[in-house]
């Protein structure tokens, strides 16, 4: 009797306006959606009612039914229980569900208050009367009739806001509470009995089912693109498909959502976009929450746009209406609902409580840290330690001006190009490895004695899988040390450097080779590191990282140098770990940089790197890198040797 509860409030609500049927089946979707979550069942439970009352009203019957299924397609993102989805979001971006719940409330009121003035409009061109006030029911008799159906929704939201329980935790509550009302309170003369208990228990079932097998699906789907590189190399695709144009990137995203949609429900478009695309969103600025928001409203807008609507043809069903054309015309008078999300994201803002979610709860603590190994392994239980380090937020930490970093840090003369490099797909790792050594290095020598290039340094992967489980999607990486700017520029686009340039095609696959100009900062090492690290063949780890998207460039280097590299040189005192290097790119890259910066560490043997991932220092590194680096940011990470294959300065000593 719930849905008729909620369909009786928008009637005594909405009833007496013009367009009376078609309000209310937009106040009853939306009251009905923010506890059921799913698009088919709000169509078939509130268009039972709505429908043929638009109908009688005078909307077409197409029209009545494109108007409901838009409005059942709020229900998946109107708190506070929203749709399966939110809760995999809530899991993804590894928040509460409250807060994902409070950054809906914004794009749910809009996507109510675009629909309803529509069908205001619409009402107003076809001279739709308000319903007749015999068929319109007294407020107050609706609640003294079923004024307990509100009692597990406020349940269901004090347990979620108020109590901070797990939402599953919340469920459970909300749904005993149901039971036990439905059993106490008779509605309409009917209580809930054995046989209505054995149905809600099959239909769970059922419905649970449903959601593991796509689950399992996706979870393959995602492994495997994970494991191979794609997912990653794709968020390169299309950011360099977008130009470097976040509208354009949203553009291609929202498309890729209604392709998806038309063979997935909105769960299974969520779990493979947020995946694929929501990474590439994030590298362009986008606040992550933001991001995966943008993805699940197009996800459940799939749901009302041809050639597969399925909530449309679900209410034309209802309506005896054509599906084909009650499909187009859901899309054709919903058009604001695709425009809505646009101005959300590119606003860049967020709901003040999450903003503040993100800036409280974090006591002042110290734990050992370095970026490459924070995001190997999840993050494990350790004391918290309190330091005088302060955290970067968006609006506590000012640039850092004429401030020298850490007296223990020392700067590299110069810049860098840093260049990420993968083998042609003809090589093996060893042709690839042989002849970057052999015969590449040969022009690289070359260029360092005719040009200003001072220094090169290849990185080659070892073909070792200890970050994480997964293959690196690169094979390499080139830095270029020159004195100036200036002399980066000159010689990378000048002939002495065109030899060296082209020979790299003999051996490296030039579809994606992301890259950034860079300083490079020494961050700690051992005492005896300069008799340890060899100038061939020393191993390393490398990582890309990405500055959390509330940090400029220069907070994010701050906190980086003063506060976290404290932090790293306990890890140097206290592992196997002999050196760590860091690398920011620089404000006057060419093109957008694909990272902010760089991380790579050096160890004698790997089995010291090994024996690092595998102890409790991964799960306290993860600590301090919430604090400036962007956690679910796609980054590159290998096990690599380098070498030295040519230096101006003979003795290779650090500046």
């Amino acid at each position: 009797g719930g849905s008729t509860f909620f369909t009786g409030i928008a009637m005594a609500l909405m009833g007496k306006y013009r367009g009376g049927p078609a309000k209310i089946a937009i106040v009853g979707s939306s009251l009905f959606g923010s506890i059921s979550g799913n698009i088919v069942s709000n169509v078939m439970t509130v268009g039972t009612v709505t429908i043929p009352l638009m109908k009688r009203a005078g909307f077409r019957p197409h029209l009545a039914a494109a108007i409901e299924a838009c409005a059942s397609t709020g229900g998946q993102i109107t708190p506070p229980v929203m749709g399966i989805a939110a809760f995999i979001m809530a899991e993804f971006l590894q928040v509460p569900f409250y807060e994902v719940a409070l950054a809906a409330v914004i794009p749910a009121l809009l996507f109510y208050v675009a629909l309803f003035i529509q069908v205001d409009l619409e009402a107003a061109k076809s001279k739709i009367l308000p319903m007749p006030k015999e068929e319109i029911p007294r407020l107050g008799q609706v609640l003294r009739e079923g004024w307990y159906f509100l009692l597990p929704l406020v349940a269901l939201v004090y347990a979620l806001f108020g109590l901070n329980y797990e939402p599953e935790m919340a469920g459970l509550v909300a749904t005993a509470i149901v039971l036990v009302l439905g059993v106490v309170f008779p509605f309409q003369g009917k209580r809930i009995g054995l046989r209505d208990l054995y149905a809600m228990l099959r239909d769970a079932g059922t419905s649970v089912l449903d959601l593991f097998m796509l689950g399992a699906a996706a979870g393959i789907m995602i492994g495997a693109l994970n494991y191979s590189g794609v997912g990653f190399t794709l968020t390169l695709v299309l950011i360099l498909l977008a130009g470097g144009s976040l509208v354009a990137l949203l553009v291609l995203s929202a498309i890729a959502n209604i392709i998806l949609g038309l063979g997935l429900p909105t769960v299974g478009v969520y779990i493979v976009l947020a995946t694929l695309v929501a990474p590439a969103l994030v590298k362009m600025g986008i606040a992550p929450m933001a991001a995966h928001m943008f993805i699940m409203y197009y996800g459940c807008l799939s749901m009302i746009s041809p050639p597969v609507a399925i909530a449309a043809f679900v209410a034309a069903n209802l309506a005896g209406a054509d599906p084909n054309r009650t499909g187009w015309v859901a899309m054709a008078f919903g058009w604001t609902l695709f425009v809505i999300p646009f101005p959300r994201v590119l606003s860049g803002s967020q709901p003040a409580s999450a903003t503040a979610s993100r800036a409280c709860g974090y006591s002042c603590r110290r734990t050992p840290s370095a970026p490459d190994a924070g995001s190997m392994r999840r993050e494990s239980a350790w004391p918290s330690r309190c330091s005088s380090g302060r955290r970067p937020s968006a609006g506590g930490l000012s640039p850092p001006g004429d401030e020298e970093p850490g007296s223990m840090v020392h700067k590299a003369e110069g810049v860098k190009i840093i260049r990420l490099v993968k083998r042609r797909a003809d090589l093996t790792l060893a042709q690839f490895k042989d002849y970057w050594l052999t015969r590449h290095a040969l022009h690289e020598r070359r260029a360092i004695e005719t040009t200003p290039l001072q220094k090169v340094v290849a990185s080659i992967a070892t073909g070792e899988v200890a970050l994480g489980g997964t293959v690196p999607p690169f094979d390499g990486m080139v830095a270029l040390h020159f004195g100036s700017l200036e002399d980066a520029r000159a010689a990378m686009s000048g002939p002495g450097t065109a030899a060296m340039r082209e020979d790299a095609k003999n051996f490296v696959d030039p579809r994606s080779s992301p890259q950034i100009f860079a300083d490079e900062y020494l961050v700690s090492e051992k005492e005896d590191a300069s008799g340890t690290i060899r100038r061939s063949g020393q191993l390393k780890t490398i990582r890309t990282i990405t500055r959390r998207r509330d940090l400029t460039r220069a907070q994010f280097k701050d906190y980086w140098l003063n506060q976290h590299s404290r932090l790293e040189r306990e890890v140097i005192e206290t592992t196997g770990m002999q050196r760590i290097i860091a690398s920011f790119a620089l404000p006057e890259n060419p093109v957008v940089p694909e990272f902010d910066g760089l991380a790579e560490l050096y160890f004698a043997k790997v089995e010291d790197i090994r024996a690092m991932f595998a102890g409790p220092v991964p799960g306290m590194m993860r600590k301090d890198e919430e604090n400036f680096v962007q956690m679910n940011a796609p980054a590159v990470r290998l096990v690599a040797e380098e070498y030295v294959i040519g230096d101006k300065d003979p003795t290779g000593s650090e500046k």
